[in-house]
C-alpha cells in the first residue's frame, strides 16, 4: 500500500513505555503521512509517573484507555493494546497504524498488521530494541524528533523579515527615496530629483501660517543652514 493513499490512520500509544514530550513531534510527522483519526493512550493513569498524560490527552485529542495491573509484574497495558488493534484490523476502516512505543513485546503485533498489507509506522527512544524497528515499515527516533522540534523554536527570526518589519513601519518619507512634489509647488523636484540631493542645497520648510492666501504657495526654498533636512521632508507630498 503507497503512503499518499493513507486516509484514516491509528495511533496507539504505550503511555507506559514513551514519554509525553514527544507527542506533538510524533503528530507532527504523521500528520504529512495522512489522516490520525483514532488517537488512543494506554496506561495505568493512577500512577504518578503518568501524570503529565492528564493535560496532554485533552491538548492533542488522544482517548486514554486506563488499565490497571491485575499482578505485579504483568503488563496488562500491552494486552488491552494489542486486543484494540487487532479489532481495529479486522473492522476494515484503517490504512496505516502508528505504534508509539520502546517494547519490543509489540514486535509479534507489528508483524501480523504489515501480514495484512498494513503500514506499520514506529516511534521510539533510541534504546528501542533492533527487532521491533525492523518489523515497522518504517521507525522514527522519538529523541532525535525532540531535539529538532527543541532547536527549531531556539532559532531567531530571519534578519531580513526583521529588516521589512522595521522599513514597513517607518514612516512615509523614510521608506521613500524620490520626492514627488507637484511641479506647480517645487519645479525643482517635478523630474524626481532624489531627496539626498536636495539636502545638499536646499532644504523644504513648512508654512508657518495655518491659512494660505490666494495664489501663494505653502512652501518656500531656503538655504541648507536654515531648517533641518528632516522638517523639509514631511512638506513632502508622499
Amino acid at each position: 500500500m503507497s503512503e499518499t493513499t493513507l486516509k484514516n490512520i491509528a495511533l496507539l500509544i504505550d503511555a507506559d513505555n514513551t514519554t509525553p514530550d514527544g507527542i506533538d513531534p510524533v503528530l507532527t510527522v504523521m500528520a504529512e503521512l495522512g489522516q490520525v483519526n483514532i488517537r488512543r493512550a494506554y496506561g495505568n493513569f493512577a500512577k504518578g509517573n503518568l501524570s503529565k498524560w492528564d493535560s496532554i490527552t485533552n491538548k492533542y485529542g488522544i482517548r486514554p484507555h486506563q488499565q490497571f495491573d491485575v499482578s505485579k509484574g504483568k503488563n496488562a497495558t500491552d494486552m488491552a493494546m494489542t486486543i484494540d488493534a487487532i479489532d481495529l484490523l479486522y473492522q476494515g476502516k484503517v490504512d496505516g497504524f502508528g505504534i508509539m512505543s520502546s517494547d519490543s513485546d509489540f514486535t509479534p503485533l507489528v508483524m501480523r498488521l504489515r501480514q495484512d498489507g498494513i503500514l506499520v509506522y514506529g516511534f521510539g527512544s533510541t534504546k528501542t530494541p533492533q527487532a521491533f524497528k525492523a518489523a515497522c515499515t518504517r521507525f522514527i527516533d522519538i529523541d532525535q524528533l525532540i531535539k529538532a522540534a527543541a532547536a527549531a523554536d531556539d532559532q531567531p527570526p530571519p534578519a531580513s523579515s526583521a529588516a521589512s518589519s522595521v522599513a514597513s513601519a517607518s514612516p512615509a518619507w523614510m521608506r521613500s527615496p524620490t520626492c514627488t512634489c507637484s511641479s506647480t509647488m517645487r519645479p525643482a523636484c517635478s523630474a524626481g530629483t532624489s531627496i539626498e540631493a536636495l539636502s545638499d542645497s536646499s532644504t523644504i520648510t513648512e508654512s508657518p501660517s495655518a491659512s494660505v492666501s490666494p495664489g501663494a504657495t505653502s512652501t518656500s526654498m531656503t538655504s541648507a543652514d536654515s531648517t533641518s533636512p528632516r522638517s523639509g521632508m514631511r512638506s513632502c507630498v508622499l
